[in-house]
């Protein structure tokens, strides 16, 4: 979960020093699936029983929010090709 986490910020950053929106678009793809990836594996932690439904509701809801946050920067920089 941690390479998770961290791989979203890396993918941002990395697609924003490339310094081309086409560039920094496919990395933004990137960021989004690893946002997806972290809130599966918190539905696993469920799944599997390390943690209750209540304890991950704000983190899946953060999760939510980041990838449309993604997605509509992803949006903004295809449609400026």
């Amino acid at each position: 979960m941690n390479r998770s986490n961290l791989s979203i910020l890396s993918n941002i950053a990395e697609g924003y020093g490339r310094r081309s929106n086409a560039e920094f678009a496919k990395f933004l793809s990137y960021s989004s699936g690893s946002v997806y990836e972290l809130r599966t594996q918190l539905l696993a932690c469920v799944d599997v029983g390390l943690l209750k439904e209540p304890d991950i509701r704000d983190l899946t809801q953060l999760c939510e929010t980041e990838a449309k946050m993604i997605y509509n920067l992803m949006r903004t920089l295809r449609a400026k090709e």
